[in-house]
């Protein structure tokens, strides 16, 4: 980023900006494409916490593909994970 951009990567900023990612819910689903560059910002799960939440990554999916309109012919990957949200 730096020598093609110009511009210095703050790694700390996507989960303060967020919220962080101190969940202490339950019953949440986080789907995040593969080929998503949000994805390197989803929480981070303590498992010690055994809530019900679970981060399901989609291989080689776009962003939000999972929540557009089905295609003609879906990929198997995105179809399972709307099997998921159900």
């Amino acid at each position: 980023c730096e020598s093609r951009y110009g511009v210095t990567p703050r790694p700390e900023w996507l989960p303060l900006s967020l919220g962080a990612s101190d969940l202490r819910v339950g019953q949440l689903l986080f789907t995040d494409g593969e080929k998503d560059p949000w994805h390197v910002g989803a929480p981070r799960l303590d498992p010690s916490l055994k809530l019900d939440i679970v981060h399901h990554m989609i291989p080689g999916a776009a962003h939000h593909e999972d929540l557009r309109f089905d295609p003609p012919n879906p990929r198997p990957a995105v179809v399972a994970a709307k099997k998921l949200a159900r």
